[in-house]
């Protein structure tokens, strides 16, 4: 029976003990290493500022619910609606964020606070861009999966930290209003101007139908007919004044818009509703009371005597003005009293406290850093220095 093999080690196979046996080798130059990184770590940590972090979080309001005269009015339509369309564009919450990120929000902070001065960045050749740059290092905004926005702030005082937290959510509040207030007023003043107009257009139509009345009194409409007038002057009146407010929500909203979409489909349907009425076919869903849906007339107003036309045209006429002024005053209303309101859009859910311990420096974590990569640091310096020993035994001067 032939021997067992014996396996002769090749001079160069490294086995895992020859590991082991350098960096036994050379262990107190490792621990040393390690124990002056670990040392200066620490002492480094030590020097730092002590930094400061407090936090505060803010719940969204609801999306606006307001503003839906128009859709009650003509919501067989589906025309949408006007103030609400206004207030729908963007998520709340990344509007909410962008006003706390904004240039406008950090200004604000740093000169409530001086922050400048407490960052001593006097001498600084553009000390506000660098306080700016500062803040936003020292702030973390996030919001989570459940829609809570979360303030924290950085400081080197634990009180300045809390209140620049607190003065995040306060100052968002104000800034959101403001600015909202800024757009309703701006619809306040074209629904004025467009009201008034209204108002004026409505009073010329009835003093013409009073004055023809007075002439022709022996001009006397049927009331089918009379109601089938009415009825579209009412409908007509309606897409007006969506046009209306269609053209005011295009000052500030893209074409692309859900709400602009929404009202164009709703004033295409009226206008349709508004020709089958006039040819006398069943308009399905025709408008007569405040979303709700008109009787089917069967009395075209194609076929309306002559001797009726000229009345039944200024019966529409001031129909038509009537349904402009009271909508155009419905939505008057509504914008001054969103106007007038200085309620919070901001819910504070919590508000910062002042910290009682640091946030930063983590001096046992930078130590726990520092030791960890002196230690491989030492490890592949032992291995460096164990080949520099081999290759001079290895030279022919040796």
């Amino acid at each position: 029976m032939d021997p067992e093999p014996r396996f002769e080690r090749d001079e160069d196979e490294v086995s895992l003990l020859d590991y082991l046996r350098v960096i036994r080798k050379y262990w107190r130059m490792e621990v040393g290493l390690i124990l002056v990184a670990c040392a200066a770590a620490g002492l480094y940590s030590l020097s730092l500022p002590k930094e400061y972090e407090a936090t505060a979080s803010i719940l969204p309001p609801p999306d606006p619910k307001g503003g839906r005269a128009l859709e009650s009015l003509i919501g067989q339509t589906g025309a949408g609606s006007f103030l609400g369309g206004m207030l729908s564009g963007s998520d709340t919450k990344d509007v909410f964020v962008g006003i706390l990120k904004s240039r406008t929000m950090q200004d604000d902070i740093i000169k409530k606070f001086d922050l400048i001065k407490a960052y001593r960045l006097e001498d600084s050749k553009t000390p506000m861009q660098s306080s700016r740059a500062k803040l936003a290092g020292m702030t973390n905004i996030k919001v989570s999966k459940e829609g809570v926005i979360s303030v924290t702030a950085g400081a080197y005082d634990p009180k300045l930290a809390a209140d620049i937290a607190n003065f995040y959510v306060e100052n968002l509040d104000r800034l959101n209003t403001r600015l909202n207030i800024t757009d309703v007023g701006r619809t306040r003043l074209f629904l004025d101007a467009r009201a008034a107009q209204a108002q004026k257009a409505l009073r010329d139509a009835e003093n013409r139908l009073k004055e023809f009345q007075s002439r022709s009194k022996a001009v006397v409409m049927e009331g089918q007919a009379k109601a089938a007038i009415e009825a579209a002057g009412k409908l007509e009146g309606q897409i007006l004044a969506a046009e209306v407010q269609l053209k005011t929500l295009e000052t500030f909203a893209t074409p692309r818009n859900p709400d602009v979409i929404r009202l164009k489909e709703g004033i295409d349907e009226m206008r349709r509703q508004l020709k089958r009425m006039e040819y006398g076919r069943s308009t399905g869903n025709p408008t007569h009371e405040p979303g709700g849906a008109v009787a089917d007339y069967s009395v075209p107003l194609g076929s309306i005597p002559a001797t009726g036309v000229e009345l039944a045209r200024l019966i529409r006429e001031a129909k038509i003005q009537e349904t402009i002024f009271t909508l155009l005053t419905q939505q008057l209303e509504q914008a001054k009293i969103a106007e007038a309101k200085d309620m919070p859009t901001v819910r504070i859910l919590d508000r910062a406290v002042v910290p009682e311990w640091k946030s930063r420096p983590k001096v046992l974590l930078n130590v726990l850093l520092a030791g960890v990569s002196s230690l491989f640091i030492a490890i592949f310096l032992a291995f460096f220095l164990e080949y520099l020993e081999g290759a001079r035994k290895r030279s022919p001067v040796h």
